[in-house]
Formats: structure tokens, sequence, C-alpha cells
């Protein structure tokens, strides 16, 4: 009896020990140079997770209309962030190390610009069903996943690149909420809310901006679900910028220049993040983690 005890004994410790080896929190080490041990699972089962949401919207909400790219572009965005959501679940305070909350500020400016708009007028959103609340409730669910990501780092506990990150984003705002005031669209047919709508493209444009500094400046080895929200912002600013080749001869006719700011606006945020996913893309055909160079490289 003694060694049948001491084998079940043995059996489990070694379980647990598995278990823990692939779902638990990461060590201080992993945690400070971004090793995504123990959350491949996680976010396999987010794509999935997602995948399906997509696929019972597109069956159930949506008519097939091309402007559904443009809720697509929603998804895409609220998975990236669950990700980093996913990510502090996991493994703990330390997982927020890499993220700048400058740049989180930023989306959230920009969230809540861009909802101001699009849940009172239909100018900017798709025009098939989904527009008419599923949208929108991605990106609430997005801004939602920012608010609580603000509110991580807001603890004292939070340890962060201070010295890499932006000290003010004041100076990236003004300007956007400047701009949008004299070059904006007109579908909305209202001065006031065609301004808001631009105003939260020219902040998103650079809500990203932050935080591949702060990346770059740090260096080194990039955690995985990280990597992840990035390239799902860039999938995203993918599906919008498809939506306004669609639609550009159409405003182009009412407000040429807003049209070309509109197409140049994407195109910047694309360019923005191209270096960055050049190193993703070679790490993924390499088969290992995203390694940026540092400054000694």
């Amino acid at each position: 009896m003694p060694v049948i005890v001491d084998s079940i004994a043995a059996l489990t410790t070694s379980v647990h020990s598995s278990i823990t080896a692939t779902f638990g929190q990461r060590s201080k080490l992993d945690s400070m140079y971004g090793s995504s041990k123990g959350v491949n699972p996680y976010i396999y089962a987010i794509y999935m997770l997602f995948a399906l949401k997509w696929f019972i919207m597109s069956e159930v909400i949506s008519d097939g209309d091309f402007s559904t790219v443009m809720t697509l572009g929603a998804v895409v965005q609220l998975m990236g962030f669950t990700l980093l959501i996913m990510k502090y679940q996991v493994t703990g305070k330390r997982s927020l190390n890499d993220l700048s909350p400058q740049s989180m500020m930023l989306f959230a400016c920009y969230l809540c610009f861009r909802l101001s708009s699009t849940c009172i007028k239909n100018g900017y959103i798709p025009v098939d069903p989904s527009g008419d609340w599923f949208y929108q409730a991605m990106d609430f669910g997005s801004l939602g996943c920012v608010l609580y990501l603000m509110m991580k780092m807001n603890n004292p506990e939070f340890e962060h690149y201070n010295d890499l990150d932006f000290s003010n984003v004041a100076p990236l705002v003004l300007p956007c909420i400047v701009l949008g005031f004299f070059v904006h669209g007109n579908f909305n047919r209202s001065y006031v809310f065609d301004t808001i709508w631009q105003i939260s493209l020219n902040i998103e444009t650079l809500s990203m901006l932050p935080q591949l500094m702060l990346l770059s400046k740090a260096g080194g080895k990039v955690d995985g679900p990280t990597c992840h929200w990035i390239a799902c912002t860039v999938v995203s600013c993918l599906c919008r910028f498809q939506f306004w080749i669609y639609a550009w001869t159409e405003l182009h006719d009412e407000c040429p220049v807003a049209a070309w700011t509109i197409i140049l606006l994407h195109v910047l945020q694309l360019l923005l993040c191209a270096d960055f996913m050049f190193y993703y893309a070679k790490s993924f055909i390499q088969g290992r983690e995203v390694l940026l160079p540092t400054s000694l490289d």
C-alpha cells in the first residue's frame, strides 16, 4: 500500500509540474525579457473564439456587403486587446512592463472620439446590418480593454521603462484635433460629427507610435501576446484601408482633400509599423520569438 500511495503522489506531482510549466506564471527573468512561456494555449483559444464570433456574425448579422471589412477590422482590433488582457491574467503584473501607458492613452482618446461619432451618426459605419450595433460593440469592447489596462498600469507596483516612454502625449493630440477642424469629410452631413470622426482617425494614426518607440529603444525579445496585439492592430488598419480604397471615389467627388488625407493617414499607420512587422514576419518564418535589434547591434 505505501508503494501505491508513493506512486500516486509522484504521478500527481509530475502532472502538477507539467501543468504549471505550461500554464503557470513566468519567472522574474522570463517576465523581464519578454518570454511568452505559458500563454500560447490561451492565444490559440482566443484566436479560435474570435474566428467563431466572426463566423456567427457573418452568417447571422451581416448581409455580405463589402463594408463588412470595416467590421472585421474592429473585431481584429478587439482580439488584439483581448490578448493583452489574457497575458496580464495569466502571467501577472510584470506582463505589462513592455506596454506604453502613453500609447494606451492615445488608444482611449481615439476610441472615445470614434464612438462619439459612430454611435450617433451613420456616415462612417458599415452599411450592412453589422453597422447597426455590432461594429460599435466591438469598439466599446476595445475601449473597455484599454481602460482596464490603464487602470492596472496606474498601480503603484507597476514597473515600467519610464525613461524610454513618451513623457507627454499632448504634443501629439493637439495637432490632431486642430487638423480635424480644418480637414474632414462630410459623410455624416454634420460639421461637428465629421470633425469628431476625423479627429479620431488623426489620433489613431499616432496611437501606436509611443509603443513602437519604446520597443525599439528597449530592443531584445518581445513578448508573444504583445507581438500579436501589434500585428492585430496592423491587420485592423489594413481592413479599414481596404474599405476606404473602395469608398475613395465617392468621398473624393465631394471632399477631395479629406479623401486624400484619409488614405494618407492609413498609409502612415502601416508605414509606422512596417519595421516591426518585418521582424515579426522574420521570426514567424524562423519559428522563434521576435527579437528586435538593440542599441549595441
